[in-house]
């Protein structure tokens, strides 16, 4: 599946091709841009985006209506949709600055909207089933005393000396993305949804890659958009994890990094300051499977899960919510090394992004390596 900026290029190019033929040069200069940019807009309304009303974001199994200005006659809100902000670089293009760092300024915010919706920055505290240094929220029929006594068992797994990948980075929902700028108010109108790789959760993705390989760990990144629907996103990544699980037996860890999305309006942004670095907290979801959908070694994933929130805290105080062990599926059948990471929520910045996912890296490789 070919990403949606992809598809501007291409109609472009049969735009500039159609316009050399006989409507003269001045033309291709006005027309391709100027029609790009409205079929990127019509992107941004056609994709395929379910609301969340908790703290959770999940994609509706139904299929979903667009028009013009609303989905399933809900109103295209602050959470729907795709954008490309008006100063991302053309694809190709360099961007006039450089954005791969974790500690790249956010942009000053404009002036402050009259129908302004508000943020609520939060710190969540540790609560529900104490696993050591971290906590998890059981939603299972798991016992307390069973899920303690994972958290102390052996990894499923294990690194070993090789070249080859052994962490997968994925991105089921691709194109969710951040505050542009941190304030504590967010202007209605704002889409928390971006095309641009330098600004959506790819370029978290980035972060975490760097650092697992800089520390001598293999990783794969898929950075494809499977949710240009939400509906069949789960199915259309399952294809790329079982293709690539094939292809490197060597891979251990499977890790679908998402940012989650919490109220409507006032937003809540999960944040602490980490080292002197305002920093997004992040949450564990780790699977036991539905009625339909099975998890044969759920207990496995959940073991993982456990040290690495250990760990995360033991590093890190503050740098996590609970782990989420709920009846759910997310393709976790598919490794005893596959977790989904929420890191921040659409009321954080990337900045704040990418330096959670700089710590998870840090505490992955403790715990990988035994350090």
């Amino acid at each position: 599946m070919k990403k949606l900026h992809r598809k501007k290029n291409v109609l472009t190019g049969m735009i500039v091709k159609m316009t050399a033929l006989g409507l003269g040069v001045a033309l291709v200069l006005i027309t391709a841009p100027t029609l790009a940019g409205k079929l990127s807009n019509l992107t941004a309304l056609s994709a395929g985006i379910s609301f969340w009303d908790g703290s959770i974001g999940l994609p509706a199994e139904e299929e979903i209506t667009v028009t013009e200005n609303k989905i399933d006659d809900l109103p295209i809100n602050h959470d729907a949709g795709l954008l490309t902000m008006p100063d991302d670089p053309e694809p190709g293009e360099e961007p006039d600055t450089e954005e791969t760092s974790a500690q790249t300024s956010e942009e000053e915010p404009p002036k402050k909207p009259d129908d302004a919706g508000k943020i609520i920055r939060k710190t969540f505290e540790g609560a529900g089933v104490n696993l050591g240094t971290g906590y998890l929220k059981n939603q299972t029929s798991l016992s307390t005393k069973e899920i303690q006594k994972l958290a102390k068992a052996d990894l499923p797994f294990e690194l070993t000396d090789t070249d080859e990948p052994q962490v997968l980075i994925y991105h089921t929902h691709a194109t969710e993305s951040y505050m542009p700028y941190l304030c504590d108010w967010f202007d209605p109108s704002w889409k928390s949804r971006s095309t641009n790789d330098d600004k959506n959760m790819t370029a978290v993705g980035d972060v975490l890659q760097k650092k697992l390989e800089d520390a001598g760990i293999g990783v794969i990144h898929d950075k494809e958009h499977y949710d240009a629907s939400y509906t069949g996103a789960y199915d259309r990544s399952r294809v790329m994890i079982e293709k690539y699980l094939k292809q490197y037996p060597s891979i251990k860890v499977v890790l679908d990094v998402h940012r989650d999305a919490i109220g409507n309006d006032p937003i809540t942004a999960p944040a602490t300051t980490i080292e002197g670095k305002p920093t997004a907290q992040v949450m564990i979801i780790s699977c036991a499977g539905t009625k339909s959908k099975k998890i044969p070694n759920y207990k496995k994933n959940l073991t993982f899960a456990a040290q690495l929130q250990n760990q995360m805290e033991k590093d890190y105080p503050t740098l996590t919510r609970p782990i989420l062990f709920s009846n759910r599926h997310y393709n976790q059948d598919l490794s005893t090394g596959a977790l989904l990471i929420e890191v921040g929520s659409h009321g954080n910045t990337l900045n704040e992004a990418k330096n959670a996912i700089g710590f998870v890296g840090d505490s992955l490789i403790h715990l990988l390596k035994g350090q």
